[in-house]
C-alpha cells in the first residue's frame, strides 16, 4: 500500500498551486514516479522545476479559467490558498462548484488539523466551510488534515533571530512538509482512496519554545521571546499588516497555545511506509544551508 505506482489509465490528474511549495513539490514527486499529470498556476510562465504535462493558467476566482483546466479531470489535487478569511473559503469553493460541473470523480483537499468553527485560528473556519462543500458536493473526496510545518520554525524569527509571540509553551504535532507531499502523492496515486479523511502529523509533540530549543542545539542563532497578546498585536500592527492578517498572524500563536495542534497520527505512517521524520532530524539534515 505504501509505495507510488503509475495509476490506472482513467486517472487523470491536476494539481493547483504547482507555483507554491506544495503544490511545486507534489509534481515533482508525482514526475519521480512517473506519474504523468497537469498543474494549475496564477503564472504557469514563473513556475519552474516541476514534472506536469502542462499548466494551466488561472486563479481560485477564475471559473471560466477552471472550467479549461478541470475538463476530463479524474483526480483534483486542492491545495489551500491564502488570503482574506472567508474570501479564500469562497475561492476554494468556486473550485469544487467547478469540479463538479467537469464531473471530477474525486478531489483532495489539503486542509488543516484544527479545522472548527472555534479554533483561535481565522483560516480553521475556512477550512471547514471548504470541506464541508466538499462533503456535501457529491464527489467522492480525501481530507488531507496537516498540523503546522517544522519547516517554517526559522521563518518565523526577526532579524535579529527572536521568535516573539504568545503560546509559547502549547504542544504541536511539527510535521515537514516533505511528509505532507509524500502523503498526498500516495492518495493522488491511488482511485481507490475514497471518502476519507487523514491526519497528517509529525512523531513528537513540542511547544514551539521546546523546538526552537533543539534548533538552537543544532546550532541554529534563533530564540524564543513570550509576548502578551497586546504587546503582540501592538509591534505586528506597526509594520502595516492589515487587522486581518494580525488577525491570522495571532491566531496560529493562539492555536498552539490553547492545545489545538496537540494531537499526533500514525496516518503518515500509514499511507508511506515511513516514520514521519523528526524535527531534530530534519534540521540536522539541513544544518549546514541554513549555517550558509
Amino acid at each position: 500500500m505504501n509505495a507510488l505506482s503509475i495509476p490506472v489509465s482513467n486517472n487523470k490528474i491536476l494539481v493547483t498551486g504547482v507555483s507554491g511549495n506544495v503544490g511545486k513539490k507534489v509534481s515533482l514527486l508525482l514526475h519521480s514516479a512517473g506519474i504523468s499529470h497537469y498543474g494549475f498556476a496564477r503564472d504557469p510562465q514563473a513556475v519552474s522545476e516541476t514534472g506536469c504535462q502542462h499548466i494551466f493558467a488561472g486563479d481560485y476566482a477564475d471559473g471560466a479559467a477552471l472550467d479549461i483546466a478541470l475538463q476530463g479531470i479524474n483526480t483534483l489535487f486542492l491545495v489551500s490558498i491564502s488570503g482574506k478569511p472567508f474570501d479564500r473559503a469562497r475561492q476554494q469553493c468556486n473550485v469544487i462548484d467547478s469540479a463538479v460541473r467537469n464531473k471530477v470523480d474525486r478531489i483532495i483537499y489539503l486542509s488543516f488539523m484544527s479545522a472548527s468553527a472555534t479554533s483561535s485560528f481565522p483560516y480553521s473556519a475556512d477550512h471547514l466551510l471548504t470541506e464541508a462543500h466538499l462533503r456535501q458536493s457529491g464527489v467522492s473526496y480525501v481530507i488531507l488534515r496537516d498540523s503546522f510545518y517544522m519547516d517554517l520554525i526559522p521563518d518565523m524569527a526577526n532579524t535579529s533571530g527572536q521568535v516573539k509571540g504568545p503560546g509559547g509553551d502549547g504542544k504541536v504535532g511539527w510535521v515537514s512538509r516533505l511528509d505532507v507531499c509524500r502523503a498526498a502523492c500516495r492518495v493522488i496515486a491511488d482511485p481507490l482512496i475514497i471518502n476519507r479523511t487523514f491526519n497528517l502529523t509529525g512523531p513528537e509533540l513540542l511547544s514551539l519554545e521546546e523546538a526552537i530549543s533543539q534548533l538552537q542545539f543544532l546550532g541554529l542563532q534563533i530564540s524564543w521571546c513570550e509576548e502578551t497578546m497586546a504587546e503582540a498585536r501592538a509591534w505586528r500592527l506597526a509594520t502595516g499588516a492589515s487587522e486581518w492578517e494580525v488577525d491570522v498572524w495571532l491566531g496560529s500563536y493562539e492555536a498552539m497555545g490553547s492545545g489545538e495542534l496537540s494531537s499526533l497520527s500514525n496516518d503518515i505512517l500509514k499511507l508511506t511506509g515511513r516514520e514521519p521524520i523528526s524535527l531534530r532530524e530534519y534540521f540536522s539534515n539541513l544544518r549546514p544551508s541554513l549555517n550558509g
